[in-house]
């Protein structure tokens, strides 16, 4: 295995604004990447080929008076060329960990029904698929 996974941190800046859109879907800006990776909020665990970034696992965790912190994982992206290696379900794996290892009862994550290989990503990972959830999107332009 020539990858390894990381937590990602300030020094990683530049490697996720140099990505490209093979990895992430829009540009990554200089100013959005250091603000996300200084916030504590927020996590990202990345896969890398010395200081090539081939994928990442990004979430957030998220806290309420009367629930125990729990890790909302908000996306999984493995560059072109990067698939079928393991890097996906090393990089669910690493993110679940620093959840549990931050104290998170608990991890979810959103996927679209006809998203099969994230929803067998997921299903191999010890993932549970729910019934009956509907979500809502609100756009600030509405």
């Amino acid at each position: 295995m020539p990858w390894k996974i990381d937590r990602a941190g300030p020094g990683d800046a530049d490697m996720l604004v140099t990505a490209g859109e093979d990895v992430f879907d829009h540009p990554v800006t200089d100013a959005g990447a250091a603000a996300f990776l200084a916030d504590p909020a927020q996590l990202m665990v990345i896969a890398r080929d010395g200081g090539r970034l081939l994928g990442f696992a990004s979430g957030a965790f998220v806290r309420h008076p009367d629930k125990p912190l729990s890790l909302f994982v908000n996306e999984v992206s493995v560059r072109n060329g990067a698939h079928r290696q393991g890097i996906g379900s090393a990089l669910v794996a690493a993110i679940l960990d620093v959840g549990k290892q931050a104290g998170c009862g608990s991890a979810w994550v959103l996927t679209e029904h006809g998203n099969a290989p994230a929803r067998g990503l997921y299903r191999a990972a010890g993932g549970n698929e729910t019934e009956g959830v509907v979500m809502y999107e609100w756009d600030s332009d509405d």
